[in-house]
């Protein structure tokens, strides 16, 4: 099927459809009450792992370059706000083998580039500092730290409990 023989009046299987009054509203600039930081708009790239780092966690400058090309493209798509994925506190408790790990002030520059990557196209970025706790990934360590001993009930084919 074309786009030209889709009735334009029925909506597509997932697709939606805004009215002028939403899409004017998604355009406005959002201000946090507390910090009185504005976002352009209210459009946001959500959190997510991107698996992108070296296996230990760090980024070389091949990995930074796709990495950084890759937050821009988010940011130049329109995007007021970009949640960054997984940034690990802890190289030993990942919830992936690939995420970007960042323990002390020898990782600014390359946070540094991963920001202006996106501001510089207006957007605003947020990092997503993480430790995965009772799940980390069962190849990252045998003896996850969390603040609860509560075991997770499901079972997951990446967590090992």
């Amino acid at each position: 099927m074309t786009v030209q023989q889709v009735d334009q009046n029925k909506p597509r299987h997932g697709s939606l459809r805004l009215s002028v009054a939403d899409r004017e509203l998604l355009a406005q600039p959002l201000t946090f009450p507390f910090s009185k930081k504005v976002i352009r708009n209210r459009f946001c790239k959500a959190a997510l792992s991107e698996y992108l780092a070296l296996p230990e966690g760090s980024l070389d400058q091949p990995h930074l370059e796709r990495f950084t090309r890759l937050y821009e493209a988010w940011a130049e798509g329109g995007s007021g706000l970009v949640l960054t994925g997984n940034i690990m506190v802890d190289r030993d408790m990942r919830e992936g083998e690939r995420n970007i790990v960042v323990t002390d002030e020898r990782d600014l520059d390359m946070l540094k580039s991963w920001a202006e990557s996106v501001q510089k196209h207006g957007s605003t970025i947020y990092a997503q500092l993480s430790h995965p706790g009772r799940q980390a990934h069962g190849c990252m360590t045998r003896h996850p730290v969390a603040p609860s001993a509560v075991q997770v009930t499901k079972s997951h084919p990446m967590l090992r409990f």
